[in-house]
């Protein structure tokens, strides 16, 4: 598992994100996209199931996600978002029923934290879906959320106007209602905004960068800040 990257400053994350600015988006290459199956199957990672309760949590996960994104392809739901605030009115609503979900099946509640999470790194692999229409693919890279864990955390650290203080040791379950949730997202999207790039691509950069997951053949270790 590669450490998370940490910066010095806001200053420091933003030079990092203009300088992949270009390579970046290629995680996304329209030459590259992905089958439904496949974006269930590789949506969440092992680490981040290790985290949550359930028998077994990986089968509860996909089996809402896959019945979840049948349904809104199937009623072009996606297609009928047309806002940055109409998407994220609809996702918090996702992970509302995300939770309803997880309650019936585990007999256990799922944290606000690990619910949002999930469904935020749902969407970001939504958004490679081939059978996605193009603008409704550069709409949802330009407002997906970055899924907030030890990574985003690490790296917004030390970032200006944060509403409090990050420790050093803030993980997923760090976030623990929406006033975080919303405040960390708004940080987020200021950096992204002085970067002149969609929230998402700090994402890109923090986990698929340094795990090699990412379509970024060329570029060069990502060190710390």
């Amino acid at each position: 598992m590669a450490r998370p990257l940490e910066f010095a400053s806001e200053d420091r994350l933003i030079e990092r994100l203009v300088a992949f600015r270009a390579k970046l988006p290629e995680w996304f290459d329209f030459d590259d996209l992905k089958s439904r199956e496949y974006v269930i199957q590789h949506c969440v990672g092992r680490s981040t199931f290790r985290a949550l309760h359930g028998t077994p949590p990986s089968e509860i996960f996909r089996d809402w996600g896959k019945k979840s994104l049948d349904t809104w392809l199937g009623t072009r739901t996606l297609d009928r978002l047309s806002t940055q605030i109409a998407y994220d009115d609809w996702v918090r609503r996702e992970s509302r029923k995300l939770r309803s979900y997880w309650k019936r099946q585990s007999k256990t509640p799922i944290s606000f934290a690990h619910r949002r999470k999930l469904v935020d790194l749902l969407m970001k692999e939504v958004a490679r879906l081939q059978e996605l229409d193009k603008p409704v693919r550069k709409r949802l890279i330009r407002w997906l959320h970055v899924p907030l864990d030890t990574y985003s955390l690490a790296a917004i650290r030390n970032c200006n106007e944060l509403p409090f203080k990050i420790t050093k040791s803030a993980s997923m379950g760090f976030v623990r209602n929406r006033t975080a949730y919303d405040a960390l997202q708004k940080t987020v999207g200021r950096v992204a905004r002085r970067a002149r790039v969609s929230p998402i691509m700090l994402d890109i950069l923090l986990w698929n960068g340094p795990h090699r997951k990412a379509r970024m053949r060329s570029h060069p270790k990502i060190g710390p800040g």
